[in-house]
Parts: C-alpha cells; sequence; structure tokens
C-alpha cells in the first residue's frame, strides 16, 4: 500500500511540476489563429493595424515586426504567413522585455505575443 501511495505522489509531482508555465512564457494556445473570415467588420475595426515591415519565422512563431506610434515593434504570434507590406490588425497585449530567442539565438528588447492576427484584411 505505501508503495502504490508513493507512486500516486511522485506521478502528482510530476504532473504539477511539467504543467507550470513560466510567467514570460509565450502562449500556447495555437488553435485561436483567425484570417478576415472569421470576424466581422466591426470586429477588425476595433483592432490596431499596422504595416509589415520584418518577418522572421521559427518552428513555432512567426516574428513581425511592425510600426506602431512611429516606434520598430515585434509582435509574435503562432506559426502564419505573413508578408512584408501586409497589413496586420491586432489587439493591444502587454509587451514581454527582454525576450530571448533560443531558436534565433537572439534577445527582442521587447515583443508582444499574441494568439491572433488578421493580415490584410479590407474594411
Amino acid at each position: 500500500m505505501k508503495l502504490l501511495t508513493f507512486f500516486i505522489l511522485i506521478a502528482l509531482f510530476t504532473t504539477a511540476y511539467s504543467a507550470e508555465i513560466p510567467d514570460a512564457h509565450p502562449p500556447m494556445d495555437h488553435s485561436t489563429i483567425f484570417k478576415h473570415a472569421d470576424k466581422t467588420t466591426a470586429d477588425i475595426e476595433s483592432m490596431r493595424q499596422a504595416e509589415v515591415v520584418e518577418v522572421i519565422n521559427t518552428s513555432g512563431y512567426t516574428y513581425i515586426e511592425i510600426i506602431q506610434d512611429d516606434k520598430p515593434v515585434w509582435i509574435a504570434v503562432p506559426t502564419t504567413v505573413v508578408k512584408v507590406g501586409d497589413t496586420v490588425h491586432y489587439s493591444d497585449s502587454l509587451p514581454v522585455e527582454n525576450h530571448s530567442s533560443q531558436s534565433l539565438n537572439r534577445t527582442f528588447e521587447s515583443v508582444i505575443f499574441l494568439n491572433k492576427v488578421v493580415i490584410n484584411s479590407d474594411k
């Protein structure tokens, strides 16, 4: 009986430990990416918009540089197809400061992680 209890406790601790995600970790829900067809014009009009000036793809994310309030800003979304010159519509979110991307071997001064963007939508 003690052995069974021991294994149950080990399983619980292992599950609890592996479920913890650091506060600054990017979102992991890749199911919420949406395109223009998924949103109404009113939804899109309530979002910010910017032109894409640089795109960097990794295995899990697409990093998109935009100009926001006359300043360059990086946003990151789960991997999606976007190119320089596209217009992206997105909701505001808080940035992650000094984000280190191991796959790019690069530290971003600031990057905003988002679950979704709308690309090249017509109002």
